[in-house]
């Protein structure tokens, strides 16, 4: 780039990266921009009364020096170097975290150096690359991250929407949603690019990444927003051996079909955590709930276990858990801190594909552990006792309550009436029998046990003589009409004769 070009522009970055991006493009308009900085160096050039040239403002030609330095040293803080030359931009993408806005997207690669600028306003001399957010309007970063600050970028679809749209989920070194590692981390990103085609992108190829020619490009008809971004991130991301994760139907799709897309299969799961809602993924790495600040990533070498819990007829919970040790906390002889995050309100048919994921990478699921029981009440005392006892704890609940559990006044009574009701019933079932065995029925013994009338089977020779004796009595007394439940009834005394 020529001098009077870096003269002219120098006090605004953003719009000289936007001239040389042009004359990239166009390298046979060199001569007329080199006439309009030419023109632009005279016009702000004017004598002073004390006879030194003195640099007057224009409306809407750059950003004082005093505030770019504030921005810029802003954005350093915020974890980029913004002297860098973006390769690729967006104009007007939507971003939700950690300012709901449109801004410009712009990647810049890692080493790239823009143009000298003045002393007020030039950071360092060589670049970090990384990832930004540029003002639409005055051309200045807003907020960014550098490339070796990132921990992983996700990309994933966004639910219940007509129109096919992506987020981009930008999660920072030490912030996954779940602790930081320092007291000031770096903010999460997210923006939301379309699946269309990228009419409005601009590539630069003399900033691009050298890694660039690992990630060839699509076809011309079927490269989109998408595609195209994930490309030029991966190309950034490839030296520090990482890629952008997008979902896939290997890992996990949704069992529930998505009914404004037909046949097409869902990446997420609904969810509720506490009253927040949000969609679970599952991915390759681990878990992630979105998109309400702030994110949550559960990678896999953070998860201790996953639980399942409050399995009802049509919706069941997934509790995770976070063991924070002492190489994580960083003090020597710390004790293991367990952190529990439970989501809601998840449909049953998601279970067997949640399932499945939890047993391909081998997380550990304590859903059957001790502590997950449910508890049992004692009706009578109402107390709650535990699940449980642990190994080499004292005696297990029923021991327990067999050697301590006294009752009370209440238990008594109610043990006393049940007695009585026993016994009440031992008394008739008595009279039963007695009754029985004073009839004379066809059937011999009825009202006795089971062995008694085995005894009276295997002694019957066909003869009784009892019968036959009352039999007699009642010829010789003249009742030989009156049945034998009668002669019971008005006490005739014929048995007792002798």
């Amino acid at each position: 780039m020529s001098p009077t070009l870096q003269q002219a522009f120098g006090d605004n970055l953003a719009l000289l990266d936007k001239v040389q991006a042009h004359l990239t493009r166009f390298p046979n308009q060199h001569a007329l921009f080199n006439e309009i900085a030419h023109y632009i160096t005279n016009l702000t050039s004017i004598p002073s009364t004390d006879g030194s040239n003195k640099k007057r403002k224009i409306d809407g030609a750059g950003t004082p020096p005093t505030t770019a330095m504030s921005n810029l040293q802003a954005a350093v803080k915020k974890g980029g170097n913004w002297e860098t030359l973006a390769y690729y931009r967006v104009p007007e993408v939507s971003f939700s975290i950690p300012q709901r806005k449109k801004f410009m997207l712009e990647l810049c690669s890692e080493g790239s150096s823009g143009p000298k600028a003045s002393a007020s306003s030039r950071i360092t001399e060589t670049g970090q690359g990384g990832i930004r957010a540029v003002n639409n309007s005055t051309g200045t970063p807003e907020f960014g991250i550098s490339w070796r600050d990132i921990d992983q970028i996700i990309c994933l679809p966004v639910p219940e929407k007509q129109q096919r749209t992506y987020n981009f989920l930008v999660i920072p070194t030490g912030n996954d949603g779940i602790y930081s590692e320092t007291t000031s981390p770096l903010e999460q990103i997210i923006f939301t690019l379309p699946e269309t085609a990228p009419k409005t992108a601009a590539f630069t190829d003399s900033h691009a990444p050298s890694d660039l020619a690992h990630f060839p490009p699509a076809e011309s008809d079927q490269e989109t927003y998408i595609s195209s971004t994930i490309r030029y991130i991966n190309a950034s991301l490839r030296s520090h051996r990482k890629h952008v994760i997008i979902p896939n139907e290997d890992e996990f799709a949704s069992a529930i079909p998505q009914p404004h897309r037909k046949g097409e299969k869902a990446f997420h799961v609904k969810a509720f955590r506490g009253s927040k809602d949000g969609f679970l993924y599952f991915l390759e790495i681990g878990l992630v709930f979105g998109f309400k600040k702030p994110l949550l990533l559960f990678q896999h070498h953070h998860i201790d276990s996953i639980s399942f819990t409050n399995v009802l007829q049509r919706t069941f919970n997934i509790v995770i858990t976070v063991s924070r040790g002492a190489l994580e906390s960083g003090v020597e002889g710390s004790e293991e801190k367990m952190e529990e995050f439970e989501f809601s309100m998840i449909d049953q048919a998601e279970y067997a594909e949640i399932d499945a994921w939890v047993k391909k990478h081998r997380l550990n699921d304590h859903s059957m552990a001790q502590q997950r029981k449910a508890k049992t009440s004692d009706p009578i005392n109402g107390k709650d006792s535990g699940a449980g006892e642990t190994e080499g704890g004292a005696k297990s609940d029923r021991k327990r309550k067999e050697d301590k559990y006294q009752p009370g006044e209440l238990a008594r009574a109610a043990q006393q009436a049940d007695q009585e009701l026993r016994d009440r019933e031992d008394t008739d079932d008595e009279d039963d029998e007695d009754f029985s065995a004073g009839s004379g029925g066809e059937s011999e013994g009825e009202g006795s046990s089971s062995e008694e009338e085995d005894d009276d089977y295997d002694n019957y020779d066909g003869y009784d003589e009892e019968e036959d004796e009352f039999q007699a009595k009642k010829v010789k007394t003249g009742l030989e009409h009156i049945t034998a439940d009668e002669v019971e009834a008005e006490d005739m005394g014929l048995l007792d004769e002798s």
